[in-house]
């Protein structure tokens, strides 16, 4: 079995950011990025239309981010900060966490990429999923190749998609996406 990254630190290919961007242009206003590392999802959210901040962290004190806490720590400082979005692409094994604090700081909505399996209806997630299903927008799921997160070429064995949910959905229900092509 592979051993898993320090603090699970798997860096977000760009192709899959800019997937989200243009297939929600309204990302917008002031942004939390709670897991950020190295800024790659910061740095494209920096440059999108209509995006005023975007406040950074990251467990790792040797990343170039403005907060270095355990953000699934409700009382760590980057959840003070004002949000109308969080995008980020949390540790799997504790995006429930991630999910829940997010869904109760952002103003607007919440883009997290994690695995397609997050869809299980596990026993500790089932009712986190149940409550937030009418505010599921879009669910943008990527293709064959599935994305590399090691630098290395090897992918996960799990499709990966954006999740996102939004307070005032305006299709009253999720849309689909698959994305192919996209790197």
């Amino acid at each position: 079995m592979p051993t898993r990254h320090l603090n699970d630190h798997y860096p977000t290919p760009t192709a899959l950011t800019l997937a989200l961007l243009k297939e929600l242009p309204r990302i917008g206003g002031a942004i939390i990025e709670p897991c950020a590392a190295e800024g790659k999802i910061a740095d494209l959210l920096h440059t999108h239309p209509g995006v005023t901040a975007v406040t950074t962290n990251d467990i790792d004190a040797t990343m170039p981010t403005r907060y270095h806490e355990d953000a699934t720590d409700a009382g760590a400082t980057i959840w003070a900060a004002p949000a109308d979005w969080i995008v980020t692409n949390p540790p799997f094994n504790q995006a429930d966490q991630f999910v829940r604090l997010a869904w109760s700081r952002a103003r607007r909505g919440v883009a997290m990429l994690l695995r397609l399996t997050y869809m299980e209806p596990t026993r500790r997630r089932a009712q986190l999923l149940k409550s937030m299903a009418p505010h599921m927008s879009h669910l943008i799921v990527f293709s064959q190749p599935r994305p590399s997160f090691t630098g290395n070429g090897r992918t996960d064995s799990t499709t990966t998609a954006w999740f996102v949910w939004e307070r005032d959905n305006p299709q009253q229900g999720t849309r689909l996406i698959y994305i192919t092509n996209w790197c």
